[in-house]
């Protein structure tokens, strides 16, 4: 692991030479919108479920 101040220093600078990403493949079928209304959705319920 890289100390702190190696990574202080690299900043945004950083680059990722992983070829594999946490995306699923189905992950561009639902629009922005849609999504952003779904989590819009489930964050109410949670607030609520919390009181």
């Amino acid at each position: 692991m890289k100390n702190k101040e190696h990574i202080e220093l690299l900043g945004d600078n950083h680059f990722s030479s992983n070829r594999e990403t946490p995306l699923r493949t189905n992950d561009f079928d639902k629009s922005d919108t849609e999504k952003a209304q779904n989590i819009a959705h489930y964050f109410e319920m949670i607030m609520k479920e919390m009181g």
